[in-house]
């Protein structure tokens, strides 16, 4: 069953911020023709031209242009070394000292008082 035909794309430059990529892609509801764009953090720009249908599947052709850039590695040596091993840790725990208290009595027996009986 054939799809529904459509024709759709975007695209983003903005120079000041090194961005620019963008998509285009078109079906006639049988056949889904279409490229898109991105700038790579390389430098280059790689565009993917692409083909699908239910006959054949996806296709795709991938161009670069322009050549990769890789910043120059700078800044001080590593020097850090880890040490090797494992030493496991003492246990801290403590048990708590006991803070019970046993009550003391409060009792008095009552006293005579030589009155009625």
């Amino acid at each position: 069953q054939a799809g529904m035909p459509y024709d759709f794309g975007y695209g983003v430059e903005d120079e000041y911020r090194g961005v620019n990529f963008g998509a285009n892609e078109e079906s006639d509801g049988n056949v889904v023709r279409g490229s898109y764009t991105v700038q790579l953090p390389d430098g280059r720009t790689q565009i993917v031209t692409y083909e699908a249908d239910h006959v054949n599947g996806y296709r795709a052709n991938v161009e670069y242009i322009g050549e990769a850039h890789f910043p120059h590695e700078s800044g001080p040596a590593v020097t850090f070394k880890p040490e090797t091993g494992y030493q496991s840790p003492q246990p801290s725990y403590q048990p708590p000292q006991p803070s019970y208290q046993p009550p003391q009595p409060s009792y008095q027996p009552p006293q005579s008082s030589g009155g009625y009986q």
